[in-house]
């Protein structure tokens, strides 16, 4: 049950960034742009 609370933890941290500015400078995935 370790590994789920910490990647609960991970998400909540992910989510708080993105709530608090990363959401106006969105960055795609690696390589996604190299792709197109």
């Amino acid at each position: 049950m370790a590994d789920v609370d910490i990647d609960r933890e991970a998400l909540r941290k992910e989510i708080d960034a993105a709530l608090h500015g990363k959401k106006k400078e969105p960055q795609p995935p690696a390589g996604f742009e190299l792709n197109q």
